[in-house]
């Protein structure tokens, strides 16, 4: 254990500068974010802040690895009286010191600025740091292992880089569309952090343990051309099967229809050859009151007079929060195939993967009030409109706001909705953990805006500005119940009625 110790204080002596650079970055980040944000969010500055915080980690990292660099044959260290894995341990000691503490306490003191108790969130503050570990500090640790020295690094740092931003870019160019996995996403990030902690681990043993740098260059390789792919090699029916033992509670099922009442003749009817949508109207109903279905999938095939089937390349999603709704489903359909069978007989099958929501809790606040207030499980919230009227609301809590909030402007008066519901989240997340992924900022911040023209069916004359701003905000939070599949299979019919 004293060799250990003696080798961190060694590095520390020795990158003194560079530990200093990262703490005052740590220290900057904490001053700037120590308050809550405005109504406009990070500006490119602050983002730009944590991407440097970032490259200071890796610059701090690669140069402590290599004052003991393990590719050679003439470093000092091979006729000391210590081991490699002794070596190792030293510097995750000192990457733990120099990154994660302060990291750790900048966290701390921006709950304590947004005037929440970080001590209870401790458990996602250290969720938080060992996402970290996992998918950034391994990272750098195993590229600086097999690596000889920081420009050795930086190079392969930023080819690592451009073939995971690129790659699936260029995928999805060949596939012409690339479904999001919506609140599923959190099972791919997890799969991605396991995928490359293996990875790290398995370089840090081949290097630390074996001195196998070709192999350890080889494990390298393999996991950037592996990672990119991750959501096409994961079948998602069997992620949705797994998702559903995280919500387990009863449901009523919906049901769900082919409506054809709402098909319009197809005669005179002007198409966009480069532009064919395939249109499915749907009916949902049986709905309980007070609940949501959330369609996070719908795949379609289509049943040719041949007895051929084509799996239709995108799944069109909607939600549904009423008893009967019409919606719609839709997919891109090449014009080849429409041409080749436009006035034949067709049918379709589709699988919905659902996700029903229930549990509401709500709670509301005045359109105007600009300093935050405490919101309950929504954290602190303000409501405040700019010179043109348009209403900002923003919600921030600690870590990771609920799944899914959603929220309009009432009248406090009669009660009545006099905006439609907006989602406060970009996307929805069914993830157990108290976050799926890492994001410098430790605040959960979830927004949206109302302005006049958000009113439903009202004549902008008669609805005058000061009534706006008199309304109160409602919140309404609900909770992912059960997540269930259903099936629908649309009869025969001329592919023309269907495209638009």
């Amino acid at each position: 254990m004293n060799i250990i110790f003696h080798i961190v204080a060694k590095d520390l002596r020795g990158l003194r500068w560079q530990a200093l650079l990262v703490l005052l970055l740590q220290f900057a980040y904490t001053a700037i974010h120590f308050r809550p944000l405005g109504a406009s969010g990070q500006s490119m500055a602050q983002g730009f802040l944590s991407w440097l915080i970032i490259a200071t980690h890796m610059f701090f990292v690669s140069s402590a690895v290599h004052a003991d660099a393990i590719p050679g044959d003439r470093q000092y260290w091979l006729t000391r009286p210590f081991t490699r894995l002794q070596l190792l341990t030293a510097k995750l000691l000192l990457t733990l010191c120099i990154i994660h503490v302060p990291l750790f306490l900048s966290d701390c003191l921006i709950l304590t600025g947004h005037e929440f108790n970080p001590f209870l969130s401790l458990g996602g503050l250290l969720w938080r740091q060992a996402l970290y570990f996992l998918s950034a500090t391994m990272l750098m640790l195993a590229l600086s292992a097999v690596t000889r020295n920081l420009t050795q690094f930086a190079l392969t740092a930023i080819v690592l880089a451009a073939g995971l931003i690129f790659l699936p870019y260029l995928n999805n160019l060949n596939k012409g569309f690339a479904m999001s996995w919506g609140g599923l996403n959190w099972m791919i990030a997890l799969a991605n952090i396991l995928l490359a902690t293996t990875a790290s681990a398995a370089i840090l043993w081949l290097m630390y343990i074996r001195r196998r740098a070709k192999t350890g260059w080889a494990v390298l390789a393999t996991t950037a051309l592996v990672l990119p792919f991750a959501t096409d090699l994961a079948p998602y029916a069997f992620a949705f099967r797994l998702q559903r033992q995280f919500h387990t509670a009863s449901y009523l099922k919906p049901s769900i229809q082919f409506d054809p009442s709402r098909l319009k003749s197809s005669e005179g009817r002007r198409l966009n050859q480069n532009n064919l949508t395939l249109l499915i109207p749907i009916r949902v109903a049986d709905l309980p009151q007070n609940s949501l279905v959330h369609s996070d999938r719908v795949q379609g095939t289509l049943r040719l007079p041949t007895g051929e089937t084509r799996d239709l390349p995108l799944r069109g999603i909607w939600s549904s929060e009423k008893g009967t709704s019409e919606d719609w489903v839709f997919f891109p359909i090449h014009s080849e195939l429409f041409h080749q069978y436009q006035d034949a007989p067709v049918s379709i099958d589709l699988t919905f993967y659902l996700t029903s929501f229930g549990n509401p809790r709500g709670s509301s606040m005045h359109a105007k009030s600009p300093q935050p207030r405490r919101m309950g499980e929504l954290g602190r919230c303000d409501s405040a409109p700019d010179f043109a009227g348009v209403i900002s609301v923003t919600c921030f809590a600690p870590i990771q706001l609920p799944a899914s909030i959603t929220a309009k402007l009432v009248n406090p008066m009669s009660g009545r909705a006099v905006t439609r519901d907006v989602r406060l989240q970009d996307a929805l997340n069914y993830s157990p953990l108290p976050t799926d992924r890492f994001q410098f900022y430790p605040i959960a911040v979830g927004r949206s805006t109302f302005s006049i023209m958000s009113v439903p069916g009202e004549d902008l004359v008669s609805k005058t500005q000061k009534q706006f701003l008199e309304s109160d905000v409602q919140f309404q939070v609900l909770d992912p119940q059960a997540h269930f599949t259903t099936k629908v299979t649309i009869p025969p019919m001329p592919l023309r009625d269907l495209v638009h």
